[in-house]
């Protein structure tokens, strides 16, 4: 069966998270002031875990522990922009 699932996550982070089944990250957003929300889809029948290392930056901050080849999405946070970086490994 196959989920919708999300993470909350402050910004300027970095989150490292496993997740039971083979999932596939869908949008990045706020729901809640001050926080970086992920929603993703998750497959439960599919047995490994995906584990994602997932970092938050904001324009004009450090970059240089990010993984260019990472981009997800940008994010804005009334003011500001949030820029989301995943790495997935099985």
């Amino acid at each position: 069966m196959k989920t919708i699932h999300k993470i909350e996550m402050p910004v300027d982070d970095e989150t490292e998270i496993k997740i039971k089944g083979f999932c596939n990250f869908l949008k990045a957003g706020v729901q809640t002031a001050g926080h970086i929300c992920l929603w993703y889809l998750v497959d439960t029948e599919d047995k490994k875990e995906t584990e994602c290392v997932i970092v938050i930056k904001g324009t004009g901050h450090n970059c240089d522990d990010v993984f260019t080849n990472g981009y997800f999405d940008s994010v804005f946070d009334s003011r500001f922009v949030r820029h989301v970086f995943i790495s997935v490994t099985r």
